[in-house]
């Protein structure tokens, strides 16, 4: 039977079924996860203690993600940036960008959205 449970009573769980000399196999068929996750949730708290490996891992899921799609009036900058300058490179747009709108696009982003158009 495999009971689905929040990660960090799973590493609770693993941790003390593995303190009971239960083999990394079991534990993560039992947990429902890949035996290599087992043995890095083992290692991480052999080396910084049960309490520690939860807080940290606990903190490392709450971080904010950055926004990684591109907004259509930036879109658009770079469009007339380019309509503008027809032979202005992507090397200068991205100066553009970042001296005018304090936007810091790479350069390969930057001809992927010329490509769009």
């Amino acid at each position: 039977m495999i009971l689905v449970m929040k990660n960090s009573n799973n590493i609770i769980l693993a941790w003390e079924l593995y303190q009971k000399n239960v083999s990394i196999n079991y534990i993560a068929r039992h947990c429902n996860k890949h035996r290599a996750t087992i043995s890095v949730w083992i290692n991480s708290i052999k080396r910084v203690g049960l309490s520690n490996y939860l807080n940290s891992y606990e903190s490392s899921k709450k971080k904010p993600r950055p926004n990684r799609q591109i907004s259509h009036s930036t879109k658009e900058k770079i469009w007339k940036i380019k309509e503008n300058n027809p032979q202005i490179s992507g090397y200068k747009i991205k100066e553009l960008l970042k001296r005018k709108d304090n936007l810091d696009l790479s350069i390969s982003k930057i001809y992927a959205i010329l490509k769009e158009k």
